[in-house]
């Protein structure tokens, strides 16, 4: 190999190094991160950061596997809500293409119906970026998923006096 072609090589294995040594979780989070836009131009600035959140949430779950995940990622990706989103038709598909072939048992005709919707109006490059976005998420899933999110602190029960218009929930 002339030198410099090795010289290139060695620089972009150094690029790569440290992408392929990120754990699953943490890239996970960081490739949802680039989805976003700040939501510092939205009208509704506590929309946007619980729809943030839930983005972050549905991106981490979607890496590692989960169904209704990988749902929510691929409609995000295809219908907003923006702001925080960017929308991009070709990761929708390429998320819809994941679904389809992830072997999920909930796997139904609507899933078939969604990608088609979020792929047909694609033209062939976009199709075959798609598919080859699906087949790299496949394997990525398949090969080190994500860590599922933690779920959400579930609320302290209510421990003070009543106000006198609490009912019954029965009669």
């Amino acid at each position: 190999m002339p030198l410099p072609r090795l010289a290139t090589a060695l620089c972009l294995a150094l690029i790569a190094l440290p992408a392929l040594a990120e754990d699953p979780t943490a890239r996970a989070k960081r490739e949802a991160e680039e989805a976003l836009i700040p939501c510092t131009f939205a009208e509704k600035q506590q929309d946007c950061e619980l729809e943030r959140r839930e983005w972050l949430d549905a991106y981490q779950k979607a890496k590692a596997g989960d169904y209704q995940g990988q749902r929510n990622v691929a409609y995000m990706l295809r219908a907003g809500p923006t702001p925080p989103m960017r929308i991009n038709p070709i990761q929708a598909c390429a998320w819809r293409w994941v679904i389809l072939n992830s072997g999920h048992a909930r796997v139904d005709t609507g899933d078939t119906s969604n990608f088609q919707n979020a792929c047909r109006p694609l033209d062939i490059a976009g199709r075959e970026a798609s598919q080859a976005r699906a087949d790299a998420l496949l394997r990525e899933i398949r090969a080190s998923p994500a860590r599922m999110p933690a779920p959400a602190p579930r609320p302290a029960p209510f421990k003070g006096p009543l106000d006198g218009t609490a009912r019954p929930l029965s009669p």
